[in-house]
């Protein structure tokens, strides 16, 4: 019984752990991501609106960017969200 136990506790703690890993598992530049899928502003709009193609954008995020560059990707999501999405 004891045993069982002991077990039950090994593997509830293996699986918390294992838990709160994958909640600090973030992508780099998650937050314009998230704002531009919140406007329904595909990434490929942006990269438009930057003269590049959408690879490179997608690129560009995997790298934190400087707040800067975010600042700019925001204003550039909000203008097109603003005119619309039509290609």
């Amino acid at each position: 019984m004891l045993m069982i136990v002991i077990l039950l506790y090994t593997m509830m703690n293996v699986l918390s752990r294992q838990s709160c890993e994958v909640r600090e598992m973030v992508k780099p530049n998650e937050e314009i991501r998230l704002f531009a899928r919140g406007l329904d502003v595909p990434l490929w709009r942006v990269a438009a609106e930057l003269s590049i193609s959408e690879q490179t954008l997608i690129r560009r995020l995997r790298k934190e960017l400087p707040v800067t560059e975010k600042d700019e990707m925001r204003k550039i999501v909000e203008s097109v969200a603003k005119r619309g999405n039509l290609a």
